[in-house]
């Protein structure tokens, strides 16, 4: 069976090197990508194709609902929504 493909995406390090440290564990899960805003997690989504993206909903730059508005917007122009 295929790893699971895990992005995970929060503004502090601490957090994102903690969770990375639980689920790097689990032995059916691959961690694709650490990105501290959405707007590098877009890029890093388009070029790695995670299955779960974990995302922190308070963020600078571009938080999680930004993310899913702005991933949504260009799926819709390559015709996948």
């Amino acid at each position: 069976m295929d790893k699971l493909r895990l992005l995970l995406v929060d503004d502090q390090e601490l957090i994102r090197e903690s969770l990375h440290n639980v689920l790097n564990m689990e032995p059916d899960m691959q961690m694709v990508g650490l990105v501290e805003n959405g707007s590098i997690a877009i890029e890093l989504c388009e070029s790695e194709q995670p299955d779960v993206v974990l995302m922190d909903i308070h963020m600078p730059v571009m938080n999680g609902v930004e993310h899913r508005l702005q991933a949504a917007k260009k799926a819709q122009e390559k015709g996948m929504l």
